[in-house]
């Protein structure tokens, strides 16, 4: 009620305490304060000198600082009703006390809050707000759905940890397999070997025939069939097991060699690399071959005959020098082993006869030549002598020479002798292997050590070394 007082009007005490907290916060201005949410006003209290958030719910005020970002996202647009005990805000009268709500984070959710993280919210002289309204705000908010949800979460996570349990036992198993499994290749790959290897011997058996002829034996090799003396038992029983006599060189020629090529061998014996020259140039070219005892001459005729290569071939039963002549010629056990120089050992038979000699520049005078080959068991330097004009007007030709420290001391040569003709004439020296045929380079120092060995020498710019990139 209003009444008058001295002159002055009544006021309720309600009117009185709005107007001294009027008057000390100081005339309110005029202008329009910025629109807050609904449920949500923001101030700037002297006494706690702090922003505060200021929210109405059903049953009073409730009050957070801004740090506690998620709160007051939810009481901004939580659903919470209008007016309650205090519709009326008196400065004055308010004062903030540490608010120390806690609800306890879980990842980027929230969990119902617990009642022992909870603390009362105290306005100072009028009204307190305890346990009981912060109770109902949480009821108001975290419904008993809200437990289900973080219960089936934690099932759902446990679910999850046992599947990675799972899933790292499989990954262990399935190395555990792939182990198994590279082992087993490597068992595959070693029985694939064994296997190509049993191959190659089972085709080396079906085609191992040995033909009886009187006083010789037709024997088919690698290249072809070989005609032997049925009492050359030594040569025989290396055909009969491995079908040639010098693999690695015949892999050499055969890469050396293309069609129309002239191939010339000195020292032919039985003809084993002959054919393979002829096949190398698949029967189209030119062989010169140089065989200087007679019964091993018409052995290496029947061979080229037997194989249809006579055409292409020209058989000279004499020995080559470094001058023509006659010269006495050793026959040792094994026709491969006969000598222009007495032989040593088991070999020697003590049996020699005479035989004509020639050189390669009177006997291959006006003749292209694409490869020579060299097997005289000591006499290569001697030959090379007598070949001096052919290696002169045959740039591109190359040279497969034996070179076997014994021979040359039977000769009376010396490895200097031996290697002059070539390093005159400017050739580079490379070694055979004896099973693939590969070249490799070779040190001079180390011959001395090697009983025999194969040797291939050609001018830097033959054409042969680019046919040799090809394999």
């Amino acid at each position: 009620m209003e009444g008058v007082a001295g002159g002055r009007p009544l006021r309720s005490r309600a009117r009185c305490r709005a107007a001294r907290a009027v008057t000390r916060s100081g005339p309110r201005s005029r202008e329009a304060e910025p629109e807050q949410p609904k449920n949500l006003l923001r101030r700037v209290f002297a006494g706690g000198g702090q922003n505060v958030s200021l929210a109405r719910v059903k049953h009073g005020l409730f009050f957070c600082q801004p740090k506690f970002q998620k709160i007051n996202q939810m009481l901004v647009a939580g659903p919470f009703e209008e007016g309650g005990c205090m519709n009326k805000i008196f400065r004055k009268n308010v004062q903030i006390c540490t608010i120390i709500t806690t609800l306890a984070n879980h990842n980027d959710g929230l969990m119902p809050p617990s009642p022992k993280k909870e603390e009362a919210v105290k306005v100072h002289g009028k009204r307190r707000f305890g346990m009981g309204v912060i109770r109902k705000f949480s009821r108001k908010f975290f419904s008993h759905h809200d437990h289900e949800i973080w219960a089936a979460r934690d099932s759902i996570l446990q679910h999850i940890d046992v599947l990675t349990a799972k899933c790292d036992a499989l990954t262990a198993k399935c190395d555990a397999l792939t182990a198994k499994c590279d082992a087993l290749t490597a068992k595959c790959d070693a029985l694939t070997a064994k296997s190509d290897r049993m191959e190659a011997l089972i085709a080396h058996l079906a085609r191992r025939n040995l033909i009886p002829c009187a006083d010789v034996n037709l024997i088919r090799g690698v290249s072809g069939y070989l005609a032997v003396k049925n009492t050359d038992y030594a040569v025989q029983v290396v055909l009969q097991e491995a079908g040639e006599l010098e693999p690695g060189t015949r892999k050499c020629i055969e890469r050396l060699l293309c069609s129309g090529d002239t191939f010339v061998d000195v020292g032919a014996n039985l003809g084993t690399l002959t054919l393979a020259a002829a096949r190398a140039m698949h029967g189209k070219g030119r062989i010169v071959c140089f065989e200087p005892f007679s019964d091993t001459c018409a052995l290496l005729r029947h061979t080229l005959f037997l194989n249809g290569f006579a055409e292409i071939a020209t058989v000279h039963c004499a020995a080559c020098f470094s001058q023509s002549g006659s010269h006495s010629f050793y026959i040792a056990e094994t026709c491969g082993h006969n000598s222009l120089y007495p032989l040593a050992g088991s070999t020697n038979t003590g049996e020699s006869i005479e035989v004509e000699m020639t050189t390669l520049d009177e006997a291959l005078s006006g003749i292209p030549v694409t490869l020579l080959k060299i097997d005289a068991e000591g006499a290569e330097p001697a030959i090379l002598h007598g070949a001096m004009q052919v290696l002169e007007s045959n740039p591109d030709v190359g040279i497969i020479v034996e070179y076997g420290p014994e021979h040359l001391k039977r000769s009376g040569e010396t490895q200097e002798s031996f290697f002059m003709p070539f390093d005159k004439l400017g050739f580079v020296m490379r070694g055979i292997d004896d099973a693939s045929g590969a070249l490799y380079v070779m040190d001079r120092d180390t011959l001395h050590n090697r009983v025999s060995v194969n040797l291939f020498f050609a001018r830097p710019n033959s054409m042969l070394w680019k046919r040799l990139e090809n394999y």
